[in-house]
């Protein structure tokens, strides 16, 4: 039979066929829409790490740091394990997991997990030149999601495209038995990781091991090796990811106090390519501040700060903007800067949707500023908002809340309530016992120091370090860690101390360390660490009696508070008055007189007696 050609076919025919033809067509492609989703799916899946890594930040930005941890401690049980142990993805589980210890308080577990992530950066050190990153970095399209409304950037630079997700080579290794030989083969495969991630998280840890170890940190077989490997430069030559590399070496850099080695680095670790901001420019920022405060230039200082808290809005971490500003206010503070920190409400008024635990942070912040300015109405009405964006938030347990603890314990001293303040102050101080870097930077110097790990110079330089009394500015920037130190006991290392001056012939050093042993043993045992006894002290004794710096110190604080010199001046003259009448006076007008100036001296010393606290 002749085929009958198209024109041959009738019209409910050929309809028919387009329909079956187009009902194909749309299966093919769907067919194909789901291969390729699938794909995508797969490689999104396989991708480290995974996508409840990131879920987990949700608990982190709204202030539950407890359960952050066990998120993230839950997301490790999925990281890649191999004959060698942990992979690089697992430097970002334990740094997260050190992160929220670290903001509940938690410094000895918290500097564990930093220095685990450290050692699987040490032993996949080179990591980075095995990644098939782009050649070069194109301008990002991202915009912002809301305006950034406390600070305008100085800074004329253009956001990168970084891209999430890279390929790495990675080498698995598998049994092979040809007949009655069996060996192990290795085969290589391009494996999806998140790149930026583990760099990002390899240079928190090795800020905050810096942070939490302070002058101890130089002294660490980690620390040289650390110094070791990024020296080394591990990444691609000359390509943008040696950005990277430069953040995290001067990180370390200043963790072996080679300041200006470190500032070079971090600032040229801003830009990639020169040109692009990258999601490590907010880290560097912070450091630079950092360090700028570390050498007193508070105006540089607070200028990174701010920078970096723009910055980090920018690229949404949420934790760098609340550290930013809240080391911007001390600088402020620092630097004899009058009223108050321009940034602080409008910041807080951005976070109110963006996360809570920034939200909360911002409020102790502008309290801690009122009150610093004895603005007691403004800093109570910031406690409150504090509180409220703390309910039923773990971060009220954690280094936040104790803060809005010990601000509360300052405003009710300044309103004259001596047992609430006290009370307060009692529950700062027992959380700033967990949480003290300073504490554990003395005991880490002391199990250097004992078990001879290190020259007896070296042990001699921590002691000196980690011992000595807490300065004006620590006073200013870390004032119930400064106050927890003074009420601590820490006899014992000093003898420690004592015994390796004997033993370095340095006599007069080691009667000068027998001198703090016995100021130390009386004053550890008075009301704050003798904080107390020494201002009545400063502010109460002639001038002959005192130190010159000391009574500088005096004269700033006379300036600072006028109505306490006045105070002081009624009362010399009762006391003036005091002295004139008979020791014993009777019944008469001299006896009733004396019970008057009595009860009047009463009075203001326990005014100033408020004041002091």
């Amino acid at each position: 039979m002749k085929p009958r050609s198209v024109s041959d076919i009738s019209q409910p025919a050929r309809l028919s066929i387009s329909k079956r033809l187009l009902a194909g067509t749309l299966v093919l492609v769907t067919m194909l829409m789901v291969t390729a989703s699938s794909s995508e799916a797969q490689t999104e899946s396989a991708t480290v790490p995974k996508r409840d890594y990131f879920l987990s930040f949700s608990f982190l930005y709204d202030g539950d740091f407890d359960r952050g941890a066990r998120a993230f401690r839950s997301a490790a049980r999925s990281g890649i394990r191999s004959t060698e142990g942990r992979w690089i993805d697992s430097i970002c589980y334990a740094t997260m997991m050190g992160e929220c210890m670290y903001r509940m308080g938690e410094v000895g577990l918290a500097l564990e997990q930093y220095e685990t992530a450290l050692k699987l950066f040490l032993v996949h050190q080179n990591w980075m030149r095995l990644v098939d990153f782009p050649a070069v970095i194109e301008p990002s399209r991202r915009t912002l999601r809301r305006p950034i409304t406390w600070g305008t950037s100085q800074r004329r630079t253009l956001m990168g495209h970084v891209p999430d997700t890279v390929s790495i080579t990675q080498g698995l290794f598998r049994t092979l038995q040809i007949g009655k030989q069996t060996g192990i083969v290795a085969s290589q495969q391009l494996f999806p990781i998140h790149a930026k991630e583990i760099a990002r998280c390899t240079a928190l840890a090795l800020r905050r091991r810096r942070e939490i170890m302070g002058p101890v940190c130089r002294y660490s077989p980690l620390t040289i090796q650390l110094l070791d490997a990024l020296g080394r430069r591990p990444a691609l030559p000359n390509h943008w990811t040696q950005s990277w590399i430069d953040l995290q070496l001067g990180i370390v850099l200043a963790s072996v106090g080679k300041e200006r080695e470190a500032i070079a680095m971090l600032q040229r670790s801003m830009l990639m390519s020169g040109r692009f901001d990258h999601e490590l420019t907010p880290m560097a920022l912070l450091e630079l501040g950092n360090l700028a405060l570390e050498q007193n230039k508070y105006d540089e200082a607070g200028a990174f700060f701010l920078e970096a808290s723009i910055s980090a809005a920018v690229f949404e971490q949420y934790d760098i903007v609340e550290e930013s500003l809240a080391w911007g206010l001390k600088a402020h503070l620092a630097g004899g800067k009058q009223g108050f920190y321009a940034p602080l409400p409008l910041a807080a008024q951005w976070s109110r949707t963006t996360s809570r635990m920034l939200e909360a942070a911002l409020y102790v912040a502008a309290a801690e500023n009122y009150a610093t300015l004895g603005n007691v109405a403004d800093a109570n009405l910031n406690v409150q908002r504090a509180q409220q964006a703390m309910r039923r938030r773990e971060m009220s347990q954690g280094n936040l809340g104790a803060r809005l603890v010990y601000t509360s314990a300052l405003l009710q001293f300044q309103q004259g309530n001596l047992t609430a303040g006290r009370k307060f102050l009692v529950q700062a101080l027992a959380h700033q016992r967990k949480a003290s870097a300073r504490l554990l930077q003395l005991k880490l110097a002391d199990v250097i120091g004992v078990a001879g790990a290190r020259t007896d110079r070296v042990a001699s330089e921590l002691y000196a370090a980690t011992l000595k009394d807490p300065t004006e500015k620590d006073w200013l920037l870390q004032p119930c860690d400064s106050l927890n130190y003074l009420m601590t006991p820490h006899e014992q290392p000093l003898h420690h101390w004592f015994q390796i001056l004997l033993q370095r012939k340095e006599p007069e050093r080691a009667f000068e360390v027998v001198d703090q042993i016995r100021r130390h043993r009386f004053t550890s045992n008075l009301e704050l660490g003798g904080r107390l006894l020494a201002l009545r002290w400063m502010m109460e004794a002639p001038q002959d009696a005192l130190a010159e710096e000391v009574w500088v110190q005096r004269k700033v604080l006379e300036g600072k508070y006028p109505k306490f010199v006045a105070h002081s001046i009624d009362a010399r003259a009762i006391r003036g008055k005091l002295a004139e009448l008979p020791l014993i006076p009777g019944e008469d007008d001299a006896g009733r007189e004396q019970l008057e100036l009595l009860k009047r001296l009463h009075e203001l010393s326990g005014v100033q007696e408020v004041m002091l606290h």
